[in-house]
């Protein structure tokens, strides 16, 4: 089978149009003499002739009569397919897709609601895999894809993040719990307790949230894994697990869910919430997000590298 190439395609469907190799030459911008190399290995590739070609007159061959509806087909199919992948460049420029948005709580709601305001013209498409660094991973999601996440999780460091804030981790206890009514607990307080967490099998944040720093070899007794902070509140709720949560997540769920108490846990590390994006996948709309993070969250007095 003969291998086309559109540039031949298009030297036979100029000369054809033209019936002039000097006319044709002229329309493609090319040296006349480029232009019938194009047409001889156009014809030998075919292994037959296109152009009866005297003097006088340029005219085209049975064969090449047959060619020329389908040249102009295929050009025009390659013509549609470029413009399909300027069309999808264009759209992508101009979209988003954002994961996470539950995890950010009202810091992520904020900078959702601001950006729309100043972008108006990029769409942004809310996601709910979780964990939210699901939509960031090679593959995982589409190429302008940003996610507010809270590490350490594995591979963190091979995203771009903006630090949105750093909070206190808090445990979440039921009202009845002997605890519940004190302003602090020490982490080796809670040892013996059946935990639940949010989260993957990602062992880095499953370590984390956990406090698997002061169990010294105890392995954690876990009564749930939820998917996501309503449905850890709801298991303290019923008294079937306790769990560690950020603290603007405790506010923000916290008024819905009169049975369960928040306390403070002593000398743990406290929680970053960032906003992260794979800096291959880098867009202008992934940078003009970015840039309105950083700039509420150095408005909020968190640092925002």
């Amino acid at each position: 089978m003969a291998d086309l190439d559109p540039r031949l395609l298009r030297a036979f469907v100029a000369v054809a149009d033209e019936l002039s190799f000097s006319r044709a030459a002229e329309r493609m911008g090319l040296a006349q003499q480029a232009l019938s190399a194009q047409i001889r290995q156009l014809e030998s590739r075919l292994d037959t002739k296109v152009f009866k070609r005297t003097t006088r007159r340029v005219s085209l061959t049975p064969a090449g009569e047959a060619l020329l509806p389908h040249a102009r087909d295929a050009l025009a199919a390659v013509d549609a397919g470029v413009e399909a992948v300027r069309q999808s460049a264009a759209d992508a420029a101009n979209a988003i897709a954002v994961a996470g948005v539950a995890e950010a709580g009202a810091v992520g709601t904020a900078i959702l609601e601001r950006f729309a305001r100043d972008f108006s013209e990029i769409a942004v498409s809310v996601s709910d895999l979780l964990p939210p660094q699901t939509l960031l991973e090679e593959g995982g999601g589409p190429p302008a894809a940003v996610a507010f996440v809270r590490p350490p999780f594995r591979g963190v460091n091979r995203f771009a993040t903006v630090t949105l804030l750093t909070e206190p981790r808090l445990v979440a206890l039921p009202a009845s719990h002997p605890l519940a009514g004190r302003e602090s607990v020490e982490p080796s307080e809670l040892m013996s307790e059946t935990w639940a967490w949010v989260g993957s099998a990602d062992r880095v944040a499953e370590s984390y949230w956990l406090l698997e720093d002061h169990r010294y070899g105890r392995p954690p007794r876990i009564g749930g894994r939820p998917r996501g902070w309503e449905d850890l509140l709801e298991l303290v709720a019923a008294g079937r697990a306790i769990g560690i949560v950020p603290a603007s997540i405790a506010a923000l769920l916290g008024p819905a869910a009169p049975k369960v108490r928040f306390v403070a846990v002593d000398d743990i590390e406290p929680s970053p919430l960032v906003l992260a994006w794979r800096p291959a996948a880098e867009t202008p709309a992934v940078r003009e997000l970015a840039d309105v993070a950083r700039v509420m969250a150095q408005r909020a007095g968190s640092p925002a590298p």
